[in-house]
């Protein structure tokens, strides 16, 4: 303290100079000599004050700094900081030596703790009051390690593998010096290793391999090295997914490899993108029909849930949990049936006009059908199909025209119908037992006479078989066949009246008077109709044969209708 003040004595004392005879010195002094600075300028290098303090009017004044340049000219040019400097003051300002080498002291501040020139981080502590990047990483390295502020260039970089010798780096190492390897990704020396997570998205955004800007997102893969392993980016180092999804099950993982494989289904720079063609692309057989459910992210996975929850959910899942129109999936179609009985696992669509699918239960039905050519589609007459069968149409909805002619006996179709094939499955005589067997031989088959629908006789009547009887004189009788004949019971005639019912003996003429004559059908037949009379005379006049042989009839002269 005693040179302290001899130095202030002969620097500031009564010199008897323009200033007078002393030097107003500010109390301040009296701390700021404690300051270091002060120390080794006055105390240990025997600086006057007036050396780098103006003197004005008598008093002590500022320390320009163009008055350290005197001494220290090596060190005039100050890099460091002199563009902030003209950031915050304009372009004339620059940099002070008085920024980083304190000769005062702050109201709140020990003189004997005041900072050094090194002591960097009263500027650049962890968090920053400007921009200034914080010293994290290397905080334990002298900064003049690395800085010069006054010399150029600034920064004399070490490099990296210099202290980290244990770290081989592979990742973008193709022609370039260690230290340029490692800085591609740590940019900044001073910021934690985790902010070279920042310049992946920027390389790989133009180069190869082009990661996508959701291969990070959070909550999930929120660095590109939560998978990479920093400084050993080879494929074969790459953290395995069940690293971190270890209790994520997958559909036959324990059995199929390429399900316990996240990467079959999963892209691993775009893990939230669509997966639905992954299934098809080891599935290519399986494509299915079956439309994408809401909320699923593809068809396949709509009815298999990729990722179950336990062994029950491991199995696709229930129709009905979608369609739930249906109270299961043996809620359809005649309930107790099972959707897989008429859907096929991936070809889900039916073809409403094709019977294959129906066939797989209702095979006589089908097979019975192709005699039809009306009634191959199963869903002509049965309404509601496939899922909600309804009663049968009825046959009068396609076959009108029958449907209006039929009597009353006959409206139900299926009485006499099979229904799928339209054969006659029961005869006539099912219901008409007695008609069948009064009927006379030849008139056993209803239909050779009888509408099938009407029961009425066909068009043409008896002639219809019958023609040369029609030709006969009693084909004109009032009545018709039916007044000598009936059908079949149970009404009419038995059997044919005789001829006397109708030719009374009293009525006939010529030689029908004759007591020999009386027998009608040696001469006629049944139907009126005479036989031919050569004939029929030489069967009673055996021994008139060669009477007038050239005569063809006999009743040329013996007369039957005369008197």
């Amino acid at each position: 303290m005693l040179v302290l003040a001899c130095a202030v004595s002969s620097a500031c004392g009564d010199d008897g100079g323009e200033h007078g005879s002393g030097i107003q010195i500010p109390v301040e002094w009296a701390q700021a000599r404690r300051v270091k600075s002060h120390q080794v300028h006055v105390g240990k290098r025997k600086i006057e004050c007036s050396k780098c303090h103006e003197l004005d009017r008598g008093a002590l004044g500022r320390a320009p700094q163009e008055r350290c340049a005197e001494c220290h000219e090596g060190e005039a040019e100050i890099v460091h900081a002199a563009s902030k400097a003209k950031e915050a003051h304009g372009p004339q300002a620059g940099a002070s030596c008085l920024d980083c080498h304190s000769f005062t002291v702050e109201a709140s501040q020990d003189p004997k703790s005041t900072p050094a020139a090194w002591e960097c981080q009263r500027c650049h502590a962890e968090h920053p009051i400007d921009d200034a990047p914080a010293v994290v990483v290397h905080r334990s390295q002298a900064c003049r390690s690395c800085h010069q502020p006054h010399a150029k260039p600034p920064v004399e970089q070490t490099s990296c593998p210099t202290c980290h010798s244990g770290v081989n780096a592979t990742h973008a190492t193709e022609g370039k010096a260690p230290e340029r390897v490692c800085t591609t990704c740590h940019v900044s020396q001073h910021a934690l290793g985790k902010a070279a997570n920042l310049q992946c998205p920027k390389c790989h955004a133009e180069q190869k391999p082009i990661v996508p800007a959701t291969a990070t997102f959070a909550g999930g893969h929120e660095t590109c090295t939560g998978c990479h392993r920093p400084h050993d980016f080879r494929p074969e180092s790459v953290v395995s997914c069940r690293s971190c999804h270890e209790d994520r099950p997958v559909l036959g993982g324990g059995r199929i490899p390429q399900h316990a494989a996240c990467n079959s289904c999963h892209r691993p720079h775009d893990v939230r993108a669509d997966p639905s063609g992954a299934c098809i692309a080891c599935h290519g057989a399986g494509k299915t029909d079956h439309p994408k459910a809401k909320g699923k992210a593809s068809p396949c996975t709509s009815c298999h849930d990729p990722h179950p929850g336990n062994a029950v959910a491991a199995r696709p899942r229930a129709c009905s949990s979608c369609h739930s129109e249906a109270p299961g999936d043996k809620g359809f179609h005649a309930k107790g049936v099972a959707c897989t009985s008429c859907h096929v696992p991936h070809r889900f669509a039916l073809d409403k006009a094709s019977t294959t699918t129906c066939a797989r239960c209702h095979t006589q039905q089908v097979a019975l059908t192709l005699q039809s050519d009306g009634h191959r589609k199963c869903g002509d007459c049965h309404a509601g199909l496939p899922h909600k069968p309804s009663a049968v149409k009825t046959c009068g909805s396609c076959h009108e025209k029958p449907a209006a002619q039929v009597n009353r006996g006959h409206s139900d179709c299926q009485r006499c119908h099979e229904p799928h094939s339209t054969k006659v499955q029961k005869r006539c005589d099912g219901c008409h037992s007695q008609e069948h067997q009064t009927a006379p031989a030849g008139h056993k088959a209803c239909a050779s006479c009888h509408e099938a629908h009407t029961g009425e006789t066909k068009p043409g009547g008896c002639g219809r078989c019958h023609a040369e009887q029609q030709k006969a004189p009693h084909s004109k009788v009032d009545g018709g066949c039916a007044k000598c004949h009936r059908p079949h019971g149970p009404g009419g005639t038995a059997k044919p009246p005789a001829c006397s019912s109708c030719h009374q003996q009293g009525s006939l003429k010529g030689l029908h008077l004759d007591a020999r004559h009386r027998d009608c059908l040696k001469c006629h037949t049944g139907h009126g109709d005479q036989r031919p009379e050569r004939a029929a005379c030489g069967a009673c006049h055996t021994n008139l044969q060669k009477h007038h042989p050239e005569a063809e009839r006999c009743s040329g002269c013996h007369l039957f209708k005369g008197g």
